[in-house]
């Protein structure tokens, strides 16, 4: 009873949707000098721009109420690596290594969310 009023109260009145889901991805360190290491998170565009020979770190998170980590995987490990930095049961640390120019996707996946990175890897 008491829920079929809340229904009706927000039906009447209209009540806040929740926050929808996310799945992202942001860099913990950069590129040396001469070399480029863009990250771009928006709502229009996710992408990750890099040279190629480039390691750098990058740490995932969700806005999920799992206890469980996001995953990451990518779609041409000829052009881009991944190693994890953390272990345990809170493996969120990535180290992305730019193999080879090309482009490729990285692909974000937690319990909730899932977002798909652009991945373009520049010569050097």
């Amino acid at each position: 009873m008491k829920r079929a009023w809340v229904i009706l109260a927000c039906a009447a009145l209209g009540c806040p949707s929740p926050a929808p889901k996310r799945a992202a991805l942001s860099p913990i360190t950069g590129a040396p000098p001469a070399r480029r290491l863009e990250v771009v998170n928006s709502e229009e565009k996710h992408a990750i721009t890099v040279s190629s020979g480039v390691a750098f770190a990058v740490m995932v998170s969700d806005t999920c109420d799992a206890t469980s980590s996001p995953t990451l995987a990518i779609a041409d490990p000829s052009i881009l690596r991944e190693h994890p930095l953390a272990r345990g049961p809170s493996k969120r640390a990535f180290a992305l290594v730019a193999v080879r120019a090309g482009t490729t996707t990285v692909t974000i996946k937690a319990e909730c969310a899932t977002q798909a990175y652009e991945v373009t890897v520049l010569p050097q």
